[in-house]
């Protein structure tokens, strides 16, 4: 259920959340508690050029695999086509994607597992970067 409410904070409250007037603010009711959580902003032009590039790039590789191998006349289907190199291509960048995203995520420190496993975090982070 996603309602909204006007909910006023004091001002030290605010600056310890790091809230600006007006700001929208997330707010889960417990049975005894209360959480307010800030949304964190999306990268999204970052994700954005990464994902040009990649088209990019991949376009590239369609246009020069077909200029190398001399065929100016592309076909829909068989083994030399449009519809082959669009499956070897997605699957191509998927993997690519795939790879990037994990490496990214896989340098990013993981505070939330260090509750679970205490001074064993410290002993796998070989494992975790």
């Amino acid at each position: 259920m996603n309602e909204r409410h006007v909910l006023e904070l004091p001002d030290a409250l605010k600056d310890q959340l790091g809230v600006k007037s007006g700001e929208q603010v997330e707010v889960h009711l417990g049975a005894d508690e209360l959480k307010i959580a800030v949304p964190k902003p999306v990268e999204v032009r970052q994700r954005r050029w990464g994902m040009i590039m990649l088209t990019f790039l991949m376009s590239c590789v369609f246009l020069g695999y077909f200029m190398v191998r001399k065929i100016y006349q592309v076909s829909l289907v068989g083994s030399e086509s449009v519809a082959t190199m669009v499956l070897l291509l997605t699957t191509l960048s998927g993997l690519l994607s795939f790879m990037v995203v994990f490496i990214r995520l896989k340098r990013q420190p993981v505070p939330w597992l260090k509750p679970f496993l205490g001074e064993t975090c410290q002993r796998l982070r070989w494992l975790l970067r």
